[in-house]
């Protein structure tokens, strides 16, 4: 069996992984692997 990897498959298997491992994680445990500057960014997004 062969598999085909195109650019597109390989994006949506790693949105799939991510979400994988993401979804084991604390968000203390997500935010801790972004640098202070990352972290400051994505907080401003949402507040």
């Amino acid at each position: 069996m062969e598999i085909e990897l195109t650019p597109e498959k390989i994006i949506e298997y790693g949105k799939k992984w991510q979400n994988i491992v993401l979804s084991g994680l604390e968000p203390d445990e997500i935010m801790a692997r972004f640098s202070q500057g990352v972290r400051f960014f994505l907080l401003k997004q949402i507040f």
